[in-house]
């Protein structure tokens, strides 16, 4: 079965960065890929803070982490909500 497309994507842009995703060195595998996706690093604006909290998941307490920007007056803020479903394992 193809890898799915985005993903390909991404495993070709590791291997372009000079570190394909077969070797054993595991450092050397984060390094490239984080070299690899230098292009979607963007500058971010002034943060009035950055607060680690807890939200009531059906079993457990899950993790959440809420930036509030710096804003001008009465500046409505804009929401995003990021839903991490996992990682590479």
């Amino acid at each position: 079965m193809p890898l799915d497309t985005q993903c390909q994507v991404i495993v070709d842009a590791t291997n372009a960065a000079g570190v394909p995703f077969e070797t054993q060195d595991y450092p050397e595998i984060r390094k490239g890929y984080e070299a690899s996706t230098d292009f979607f690093s963007h500058p971010t604006p002034t943060l009035d803070s950055v607060a680690n909290l807890m939200f009531a998941g059906p079993e457990t307490n899950l993790p959440v982490r809420l930036y509030r920007p710096r804003r001008e007056g009465n500046e409505a803020l804009r929401t995003l909500v990021f839903y991490h479903g996992g990682g590479w394992v």
